[in-house]
């Protein structure tokens, strides 16, 4: 009569613990590839360079209101130095300098 012996796994202990550790960096690194693909990767791709839109409204306001308000001087120095003070005032509070 023949006795089937209980077998036991040939592989020590050790070497489940590195199999399973390998599994899992395996399993860790598809992981994190398809986060990048799906989640990372599309943000990047949707991120803009910001632009100086508030500015240069504002500065475009600034423009509007000199060329209404050297419009109405009918070649007056004066008048048109103050409008001129004016713009400039108004450029300095959108934060633009203005040079000459």
């Amino acid at each position: 009569m023949i006795i089937m012996a209980k077998t036991e796994s040939a592989r020590s202990p050790l070497g489940r613990l590195v199999l399973f550790m390998v599994c899992l960096a395996i399993a860790g690194a598809i992981v994190a590839g398809v986060h990048y693909a799906f989640v990372d990767l599309p943000q990047q791709k949707a991120l803009q360079v910001p632009t100086n839109d508030g500015s240069a409204s504002c500065a475009a306001g600034c423009s509007d209101a000199y060329q209404a308000c050297i419009g109405g001087c009918s070649g007056d120095r004066s008048c048109i130095d103050a409008c001129y003070q004016n713009a400039v005032a108004c450029a300095n509070s959108c934060g633009i300098e203005i040079m000459g």
